[in-house]
């Protein structure tokens, strides 16, 4: 393993091999189906199917959990080997082809190779990706295995013109070989930053409340007709090429049907599938598919015969992988994150398989009717089929609205994860509108925003009787600049609520009104009506009067008519108006800034005196997120500032802690920067951690983002003699007789409990290094392995870190995972060999914190030291004289006599 970090390259470049990777797997499998199918027809009876589609439910639901316990986490490694394992099966199956029973093993086999391969291909993919990466690429990989279906079967049918269908097999070996090399490259992407789930989870009992739930129970039928109608279309299509095809013509058709439907999926994809969904819906667009299956079936059983079957086969395989397949994931979209994690994979699994068993009972029934029946009754069943899956689609539209209505009535439609919305989920909110509940109209204006459906909010919505309603539509129907809504106007200068009338006073001005109406407002009995009028006048009046009343407000003594125009000027800052703003800023109430720290942002140059006392709010909650807002809008002055205080020793404990995290709003480089110079400090301090802490965000959010390694393997070294240092003093002060427990003096007890946190604190944070020098490492396992309990895992993180950390941190960081531990070169020199009293004192004093620091007078009297008195008075060797002069009083204290010191 490399030492050096790679670069994390762009999602899509990463993504290259991903793709390469799925072409070639889907590929390799189109080419086993088309021998599969073509060898079982030429050679065995169309009866014998029913078991084995029995026998494929019952080898993944057997293989499904057997998968995960052979594997786990190890998903890189389990790709590889899965790929090389089902390239020797393959070749096995080929080399004993001629055997007329092997086509039944090898029948089931095709189907285990899919749930093998494409279950270990995407846990790789998902560990390779963030969730953000994921959302752009996996579109992109999935291409790559929609043109391997295309590639394979057009091999496989233009093989199949000079060669047998057996020696398919020899060419899906061979390019499954060549995806376990090419495998590696993908595996190399892998963050291995999380212990990864398996995408298709092993069968388990389906939730008990999903058989209650109207919505999650039809989920589960749609699943169960869903996988019942391709076991039938499949096993119809077959028994129709058997019977009324030569038998040296079947694999040929099969490969030409295999193409078609490859084709079909393809352009679906790419052409149909966004188009429809936008514009039919989601649950219209499912309905396609069981239409086309009732109809199909319709036609082979008026005579249309094998055409029919052909036919329907090749749009069923060509809509069941695109548009289904997307359409069915949609229909989560109304159930929360955390529950859907739970019911999916039940549904998924169980639903799938169970309809296919389901059918393949009923077609194991067949042979109690007569022969020249049982195709009818086939057909019969699959219209069966096809009428009930017709209606619950039909039902599920019902359902679907009534679920995204009661999520949406809770507000727990996550609006993040809405991205476009589909015309019935539009139409559900557009009602939601005129709903009784505000919770649900307020969701409702939040997602259609968030989803860019603003221009389907009508402005009748102003009319609402909740001001609450009406002061949210206007947040977002105001910046649209819509005439409808400037029409409404003069209704909303009546409004009963005070913010609604200085919000409409504001578009009053904007449209270009006559300025009367403004005037008027100036008599309201509300000073936010009053204020927002006055800052609308100042813009327009020559004489200068609005403006020299807003100044009087302003450096007056009405605290409430401060707080009304700061409001004011929040909602409508203009860079003319920035003395005003100045002035109102200085008064030094904190909810007039509150107020004011809305308008910083939005003004073209921001003044750059108040950054001075913009920062000076970071240490009150309540103006904390404004002010940081605030300090990013003024750019690179605010930031030289922030870094000044950052460096500085002499920067307030209670400012310095909320800098890293304002800091970390600022550009990613900018900020990055800073936050370098705080780490290789050798000062300690919680806004060290906080500038660690905060570097690791910004990496986590930016992963392209360079940092200097130098600067790194600096704070890294720091890091490091930090946690040897607090052992090595530990371990001397247990050997000078400092004792924890019930009895011991308190001094001691807090000094060694202090000493030992800050090791384990120091560990943590030179982990936290470690990851940022090697972020692609997945070093957050390791270090949480280190922590274990169990053996196993702490060996585990030993061979990670043997090979990753090059060698002249090796031993330093091999040391950390024994919490007692010591590396000589890291230990403070002033111990020397057999600490004594003295020198322990001696390096107390020269330790980085100042609690240890301050900590040892108390201790030296305590103990009865006495000749480190004379240590003390010779002077406190501390980092900065304001710790010095401390421990000065301490030494005072010591000297007047004895106290109590509490632990």
């Amino acid at each position: 393993m490399s030492a050096s970090p790679r670069s994390p390259g762009s999602p899509i470049h990463r993504a290259l091999p991903f793709a390469a990777l799925l072409f070639l797997l889907v590929g390799a499998h189109a080419l086993l189906e088309t021998a599969r199918d073509g060898l079982f027809l030429t050679e065995q009876p169309v009866s014998r199917l029913p078991w084995l589609y029995l026998g494929v439910t019952a080898g993944v639901l057997v293989l499904t959990p057997l998968q995960r316990r052979l594997w786990g986490g190890r998903s890189s490694v389990a790709l590889l080997l899965t790929l090389l394992g089902a390239c020797a099966v393959t070749l096995a199956f080929w080399a004993f082809a001629a055997a007329r029973g092997a086509v039944l093993g090898f029948y089931v086999w095709t189907a285990l190779f899919s749930s093998l391969i494409f279950v270990q291909f995407w846990l790789v993919a998902d560990e390779a990706f963030s969730v953000d990466e994921a959302k752009r690429t996996f579109g992109f990989i999935a291409a790559g295995g929609l043109l391997g279906a295309v590639s394979g079967n057009a091999v496989a049918r233009v093989a199949l013109g000079f060669t047998d269908p057996r020696n398919l097999l020899l060419v899906s070996a061979g390019v499954t070989l060549a995806s376990a090399a090419l495998s590696q490259l993908a595996t190399r992407a892998s963050c291995a930053g999380h212990v990864a789930q398996l995408e298709v989870m092993a069968p388990r009992a389906m939730p008990g409340y999903v058989k209650r739930d109207p919505y999650l129970r039809l989920l589960a039928v749609l699943a169960l007709l869903t996988a019942a109608s391709a076991t039938l279309i499949d096993y119809l299509f077959k028994a129709a090429v058997a019977a009324d095809t030569a038998p040296e013509r079947i694999p040929r058709m099969v490969a030409n049907v295999y193409l078609g439907q490859s084709v079909l999926a393809l352009v679906v994809e790419l052409v149909l599938v966004g188009f429809l969904l936008r514009n039919t819906g989601v649950t219209r667009s499912l309905a396609l598919l069981p239409v086309v299956v009732l109809a199909g079936a319709s036609g082979y059983a008026v005579g249309a015969g094998l055409l029919a079957i052909v036919v329907l086969k090749t749009l069923d395989g060509g809509l069941r992988p695109s548009v289904y397949r997307v359409g069915t994931e949609l229909l989560y979209l109304p159930i929360g994150p955390a529950e859907r994690r739970v019911v999916k994979p039940s549904i998924d699994t169980l639903g799938q398989r169970g309809g296919q068993a389901l059918a393949s009972l009923f077609l194991l029934a067949l042979p109690l009717l007569p022969q020249q029946q049982q195709m009818g009754a086939t057909t019969v069943g699959l219209a069966v089929v096809g009428l009930g899956w017709v209606q619950a689609t039909w039902i599920l539209r019902r359902r679907y609205l009534q679920r995204f209505q009661r999520e949406l009535g809770a507000g727990r439609v996550s609006t993040p994860d809405i991205g476009g919305l589909d015309l019935a989920s539009a139409e559900v909110l557009v009602a939601a509108l005129g709903a009784s509940s505000v919770r649900e109209v307020l969701t409702a204006l939040d997602v259609l925003a968030a989803s860019g459906r603003l221009r389907l909010v009508p402005s009748l919505i102003l009319y609402h009787p909740d001001p609450l309603v009406v002061r949210s539509a206007l947040r977002y129907l105001v910046p649209a600049r819509r005439p409808d809504v400037d029409a409404m106007v003069p209704f909303l200068l009546r409004h009963p609520d005070d913010q609604v009338r200085a919000i409409a006073v504001e578009l009053w001005a904007r449209a270009g009104h006559a300025p009367d109406a403004l005037r008027a407002a100036l008599a309201d009995r509300s000073p936010r009506v009053r204020a927002s009028a006055l800052i609308a006048l100042s813009a327009s009046e020559k004489d200068g009067e609005a403006r020299k009343t807003l100044e009087a407000i302003a450096a007056g003594p009405d605290l409430e008519a401060r707080r009304a125009l700061a409001w004011g000027l929040g909602n409508a800052p203009r860079e003319d108006l920035v003395p005003i703003i100045k002035t109102l800023f200085l008064s030094g109430d904190v909810e007039t800034r509150r107020e004011l720290l809305r308008a910083t942002p939005a003004l073209p140059a921001p003044p750059p005196e108040l950054v001075f006392h913009l920062v000076e709010l970071l240490v009150e909650p309540r103006l904390r997120s404004g002010a940081s807002d605030a300090l990013v809008a003024m750019g690179r002055p605010a930031l030289v500032e922030l870094e000044r205080l950052l460096l500085s020793p002499d920067t307030p404990y209670a400012l310095a802690r909320e800098l890293p995290p304002s800091i970390a709003r600022f550009p990613a480089e900018s900020a990055a920067e800073v936050l370098l110079k705080r780490l290789v400090q050798p000062r300690g301090g919680l806004d060290r951690f906080r500038s660690l802490r905060a570097l690791s965000q910004l990496r986590r959010t930016h992963p392209r983002l360079s940092l200097d390694r130098a600067a790194l393997e600096t704070a890294l070294d720091l890091e490091l003699r930090s946690v040897f240092r607090n052992r090595a003093l530990r371990k001397a002060g247990t050997g000078l007789g400092l004792a924890q427990g019930d009895g011991a003096e308190p001094a001691g007890t807090l000094l060694l409990d202090l000493l030992g946190d800050r090791a384990r604190r120091g560990t943590e944070r030179a982990f936290r290094v470690l990851n940022l020098l090697f972020p692609d490492e997945g070093l957050e396992q390791v270090y949480l392995g280190v922590r274990s309990e169990d053996r196993r895992r702490r060996d585990a993180a030993q061979e990670v870190l043997l090979e990753l950390v090059p060698a002249r941190w090796r031993e330093p960081v091999l040391a950390l995972l024994e919490p007692a531990a010591l590396v000589p070169s890291y230990v403070p020199s002033v111990l020397g060999a057999s600490p004594t009293p003295e020198s322990f004192v001696a390096a107390l004093l020269d330790h980085r914190s100042e609690v240890v620091r301050l900590l040892t007078p108390c201790l030296a009297r305590e103990q009865g030291w006495t000749g480190v008195v004379t240590r003390l008075r010779a002077g406190p060797r501390c980092a900065d004289a304001e710790s010095a002069a401390t421990v000065d009083r301490a030494i005072e204290q010591l000297e007047r006599g004895p106290e109590v010191v509490h632990a």
